[in-house]
């Protein structure tokens, strides 16, 4: 799962790939901890992870392919 770092809050999101291609019209990638992330340069180093990411990618990845169902219902973006 790719990872970038939000401008914001200055902390490493991980950003589902899905999220990655819906974003790029705005700029803007939804996290897997719900935050709209505004990246900042590629060139920069990562900031610190965010905990809620690196545990929902945590538990995500270390459950049987189907208990990982919850995951996904819980990274959806909110109906706008």
């Amino acid at each position: 799962m790719p990872w970038m770092t939000c401008l914001m809050d200055g902390r490493h999101h991980a950003v589902a790939e899905p999220y990655l291609v819906a974003g790029l019209a705005e700029g803007r990638y939804l996290a897997a901890c719900g935050l709209r992330v505004t990246p900042g340069s590629m060139f920069s180093p990562p900031g610190r992870r965010c905990m809620s990411c690196h545990v929902l990618v945590t538990a995500r990845t270390s459950q049987p392919p189907g208990r990982r169902q919850w995951w996904r219902a819980a990274t959806r973006p909110p109906d706008e």
